[in-house]
């Protein structure tokens, strides 16, 4: 998932969205709804994604926690419906009083300490309460069963009065989200965002943005170019505003993804092309050592061996002796040229192993 910062932001657009102004999609309900733009709202590139998030709403409380479409206004007696509550909002002292001044067969008190409400069979004969085919039992505390009730008994609820029916509402839509999860699903879910129901009825419920941590849904489309929105509570049935309209808006953003690859260096091949080597990155090896190559070894120098000089007695002393001068004068120019040629090797063997040298140190510094 893309990390939603003003750094990859690129382009944002809000969205306001009126109930009137849109298609209506069931009818008689005005929360399920489609809205279509001149426009497509489209990515820029192929390295963005859509951001989607709940800005503001502002929806009257107009609907109510007792309708026909919630179920919960039918109790059944022997089988029979015995009490029917007309739909609105009721709090348990109104409720309490229309149940015993019906012709239910039962008088109803409310205890404040318990929060629960005791049933009495004010009738002569005995009753049996279906709740298993009651719709109004879960709001008034009891379990979804049959009780059977004497003249001049009662029951007592078991679990607390809820008359908070719906406390929920959650804004729906058809995009592909890719980041929301509910827990009745166990997997991907379309809801927008939530709203908390915290008015009296007949007031204005209102969301801001930081309500929602703020969140942002994630997109996996290519453009927006129309959406279909619904209104639902917490069990996903559909919002009866009773001819109410209402107003909402959406934060729709769009951010580059993350691109790691667009921080590594490119690899250079020549060296004309390397202009500062201290700007090359550090190297996670330690460099290989350069290790110094020895001079070759020379031959020993052998000087050449004198020759024998043979004295003929024949010959005059004086020849003899200018024969051996000259001798030397050739041993000693020999060995001079010796010399040099050893020392001109030495010299060429020198450069030789500073020019390797030179161009291994290149080589390892280019490999870096």
């Amino acid at each position: 998932m893309s990390k939603n910062t003003k750094d990859t932001l690129d382009q944002s657009y809000l969205i306001y969205v009126r109930s009137k102004d849109c298609e209506q999609l069931t009818a008689n309900f005005n929360t399920d709804m489609k809205i279509t733009f001149d426009y497509a709202i489209k990515r820029n590139n192929a390295n963005q994604d859509f951001h989607l998030s709940l800005s503001t709403a502002h929806i009257p409380f107009t609907f109510f926690q007792f309708s026909s479409n919630l179920d919960n206004l039918i109790i059944n007696v022997d089988d029979s419906p015995s009490f029917i509550l007309n739909e609105g909002n009721y709090d348990i002292y109104e409720l309490v009083n229309l149940i015993t001044l019906s012709t239910f067969p039962y008088s109803a008190t409310y205890n404040e300490n318990t929060n629960k409400i005791t049933l009495l069979n004010t009738d002569t004969t005995t009753h049996t309460i279906n709740f298993t085919s009651s719709s109004l039992y879960k709001n008034l505390g009891f379990t979804n069963e049959d009780i059977l009730v004497t003249s001049g008994n009662s029951i007592t609820s078991s679990g607390n009065i809820n008359l908070q029916t719906i406390h929920t509402l959650y804004i729906h839509s058809d995009l592909t989200l890719t980041n929301v999860i509910t827990s009745e699903t166990k997997n991907i879910s379309n809801i927008i965002d939530s709203i908390n129901l915290d008015v009296n009825p007949f007031e204005i419920i209102s969301h801001s943005y930081y309500e929602s941590a703020p969140f942002s849904s994630i997109l996996d489309q290519q453009e927006i170019r129309d959406i279909g929105f619904s209104l639902r509570d917490q069990n996903g049935r559909l919002i009866q505003m009773n001819n109410t309209n209402f107003e909402f808006s959406l934060l729709i953003e769009l951010h580059n993804k993350d691109d790691n690859e667009s921080n590594i260096i490119p690899v250079r091949g020549r060296r004309s092309e390397i202009t500062d080597i201290s700007t090359l990155p550090t190297p996670t090896q330690q460099p290989i050592q350069i290790k110094q190559q020895p001079a070759p070894k020379q031959a020993p120098m052998t000087l050449p061996q004198p020759t024998p000089i043979f004295i003929n007695n024949n010959i005059p002393v004086q020849n003899t002796q200018q024969n051996i001068q000259q001798q030397n004068i050739q041993q000693q120019n020999t060995q001079q040229n010796t010399q040099q040629q050893n020392t001109q090797q030495n010299i060429q063997n020198t450069k030789q192993n500073k020019d390797l040298n030179d161009a291994l140190l290149m080589a390892s510094v280019l490999t870096l």
